[in-house]
């Protein structure tokens, strides 16, 4: 009988900056160990990118993104790599990352499971069980950039929410509804399918 050939999976891993590339290193070590059908390929991204060639997210990475199966990404950012704008460089890229892959809600599923000891008295399994889900894309995020320093006394920034926005050729086609109403609608969902596996 003839083996069935795994399907295997392209996992882009942009180590970032500082602490991401060590903890991007020791994850690849881990996924490597595994001798599963992962195929790994690493990209530049953040502010060390930033200082060497003046984008802290090269199109060449955002194309291995689009292409990839799935993403390991590191902490990006050096507080002393800064923007024109006293902004930090390398922190974007993660911001331009979930605008191009559509990446609207942040999910956080927090639970407690049996053996893992926590620093919460009488807590038991099964009672911490719960997700956060979090807009992504928009509020504070949208406004990345987009602020005025009018001196070194005054700085302006806007918020802005519920924002539609075009998306380019080069990036996965997004609902006509805005993030923020797309991450209303899908965290009572997130609940629902919690509240089922229970």
């Amino acid at each position: 009988m003839a083996s069935r050939e795994l399907r295997r999976y392209h996992i882009a891993a942009i180590p970032g900056d500082g602490i991401g590339k060590e903890v991007c290193d020791a994850a690849l070590q881990v996924l490597e160990s595994l001798k599963g059908p992962l195929r790994f390929t690493t990209h530049p991204a953040g502010a060390e990118c930033y200082m060497e060639t003046g984008d802290a997210f090269p199109p060449e990475t955002l194309d291995a993104c689009l292409q990839a199966d799935a993403i390991l990404h590191g902490a990006a950012g050096l507080p002393n790599v800064l923007y024109d704008d006293g902004t930090e460089a390398g922190q974007d890229f993660s911001l331009n990352l979930r605008r191009a892959l559509d990446l609207f809600a942040n999910i956080r599923p927090i639970r407690l499971y049996e053996g893992v000891p926590t620093p919460l008295a009488r807590a038991e399994p099964g009672r911490i069980d719960y997700v956060i889900v979090r807009e992504n894309t928009e509020g504070l995020y949208a406004a990345r950039g987009g602020g005025n320093v009018l001196s070194d006394r005054l700085a302006t920034d806007t918020m802005i929410t519920s924002a539609i926005r075009k998306l380019s050729s080069k990036t996965r086609p997004t609902k006509s509804r805005p993030s923020i109403r797309r991450t209303g609608e899908f965290a009572p969902s997130q609940a629902i399918t919690q509240s089922a596996e229970r």
